[in-house]
């Protein structure tokens, strides 16, 4: 199972002050950069925002102020395609992933460079609590069309056989 994602390094000390800010986790001074001016969606290293960033290092309180008082965007992509529910994921964050499905609404059938949805994702780093997590709690907004959708359907299947199997090993 890879580790956990790390905050990206800056390009230089003055690109980012938001990202910085995020870092250091200083909330107040967040409200008050971006009341500033500063865009709480500026991209930096590898086109990570200050939320990629916060959810990366697992900053809860940070992400929510980003979210509901800085109104970043929640579905904005790194360089990679992830979004910030994508990290969230890849570190196995439960606390996040939920976080950013009930409250932000996050899109859960956006798709990284490598063709894969927050719930791929899981079912690759074998996050056996996100899987289960994400699958009850599809996104209503997804259309009930999609079954004879080969995705769907190869989807479908390989989460039954990912909880056919962590079954198996606890018994």
């Amino acid at each position: 199972m890879p580790g956990p994602i790390s905050s990206p390094p800056l390009e230089s000390t003055h690109e980012k002050s938001l990202h910085l800010l995020v870092m250091g986790e200083d909330v107040e001074k967040i409200k008050e950069c971006v009341r500033n001016g500063a865009n709480p969606n500026q991209k930096g290293y590898q086109d990570f925002t200050p939320l990629h960033t916060s959810v990366a290092l697992r900053l809860k309180k940070v992400t929510k102020c980003l979210l509901e008082e800085c109104h970043a965007s929640i579905d904005t992509v790194n360089k990679y395609g992830d979004t910030p529910l994508h990290l969230a994921v890849w570190n196995g964050d439960l606390g996040h992933v939920k976080y950013l499905v009930k409250i932000g609404k996050a899109n859960q059938g956006a798709r990284n460079t490598h063709n894969e949805t927050p719930v791929d994702l899981a079912l690759t780093v074998r996050h056996s609590e996100v899987v289960k997590w994400l699958t009850r709690h599809q996104s209503k907004k997804r259309k009930r069309t999609e079954e004879g959708d080969f995705d769907n359907q190869h989807r479908k299947n390989r989460i039954k056989s990912f909880i056919n199997k962590e079954q198996q090993l606890l018994s």
